[in-house]
């Protein structure tokens, strides 16, 4: 039995049974960042056969879908489309574990219900929905490819549609994240995130053979482990509230075990809750690790990717 008051919307069981068949078909099909090509066609289609216009494309693989053509306003309805690559027993996958095919099944529905009453068209607005390929910062080699092609400006999809004009006319954007099944089924509204920026760090030392002649050697590891313990400690320089979060890890390692490592690469993010806490541990992270190369008789080579700012909602 349905029940609609003026301006608002309650599901239907055909409506309930349509969002959850759209969700399903986007979780079978989880794909990294810019490579959503399925999740597009399955959207696009569903777009198609409710008679929601749409453009298709930007920034790689997303989508901006609109309902209404007044100007009273304008209301973007933003979900993520990628997925998160994750390791199981024969190797690493790509899996919805953050949930992006709920919030994108989501948010498409919506503009269906919006078509179906009428209620954007009687208000005399608009409401875009925009998905958004590769919000998960990871898959970094493949998207420097995207870079030097020409087909993307930045690492991540919401980066590259502001750079390209997707959300210039756009008043208002609503988005929507899940979080895990605790047991209590609560809505969070104007939540916070922290910001971040990319790190990579390259230690480029000697090779030499470990059993033989290891003092002929430079042990580019040893640097990398270092400068790990070097920014755990500067960490406890910031307070709580300053949000700091740095964990570095070893993604490259040349070498075998019976030579010192020669080039090793650390990479990280750098997360906190402020503008100025971020740029100040991004600065810190550097000039501690810029301590360990020269003793150590090894070069060091820092590559910072700009990021999110921190997300806060305005106020009101």
């Amino acid at each position: 039995m349905e029940k609609q008051n003026a301006g608002s919307i309650i599901l239907t069981e055909k409506d309930r049974d349509g969002l959850v068949k759209l969700g399903h078909a986007l979780f079978a099909c989880p794909e990294l960042g810019f490579k959503e090509v399925k999740s597009n066609q399955i959207l696009t289609s569903f777009l198609s056969e409710n008679g929601i216009s749409y453009e298709s494309g930007l920034s790689v693989t997303g989508i901006r879908a609109t309902v209404g053509t007044g100007r009273k306003y304008h209301i973007a309805l933003a979900a993520d489309m990628d997925a998160l690559s994750v390791q199981g027993k024969e190797g690493s996958f790509a899996f919805h574990s953050c949930g992006h095919s709920i919030q994108t099944a989501v948010m498409a529905y919506v503009m269906k219900l919006l078509k179906d009453r009428g209620i954007v068209e009687a208000s005399g607005g608009r409401v875009s929905f925009i998905a958004t390929p590769a919000e998960e910062f990871i898959d970094f080699e493949s998207r420097e490819r995207l870079k030097k092609e020409g087909k993307i400006r930045y690492l991540s999809g919401k980066q590259n549609m502001i750079a390209e004009g997707v959300f210039d006319d756009v008043d208002c954007v609503i988005s929507m994240h899940i979080n895990g099944d605790s047991g209590n089924r609560l809505f969070d509204i104007d939540s916070t995130l922290a910001g971040f920026t990319v790190k990579k760090a390259l230690f480029h030392g000697k090779n030499a053979h470990s059993g033989a002649a290891p003092h002929l050697g430079r042990n580019a590891l040893h640097g990398a482990s270092l400068a790990m313990d070097a920014i755990a400690y500067m960490k406890d320089q910031f307070p709580a509230e300053a949000g700091i979060q740095i964990h570095p890890v070893i993604t490259a390692c040349g070498g075998s075990v019976n030579t010192i490592p020669e080039e090793v690469v650390m990479e990280s993010y750098i997360r906190a809750n402020t503008l100025e806490a971020l740029l100040e541990a991004n600065k810190n992270s550097m000039t501690v690790s810029s301590t360990v190369p020269r003793p150590s008789g090894l070069r060091l080579r820092w590559k910072t990717e700009p990021a999110i700012c921190r997300f806060r909602s305005p106020p009101g």
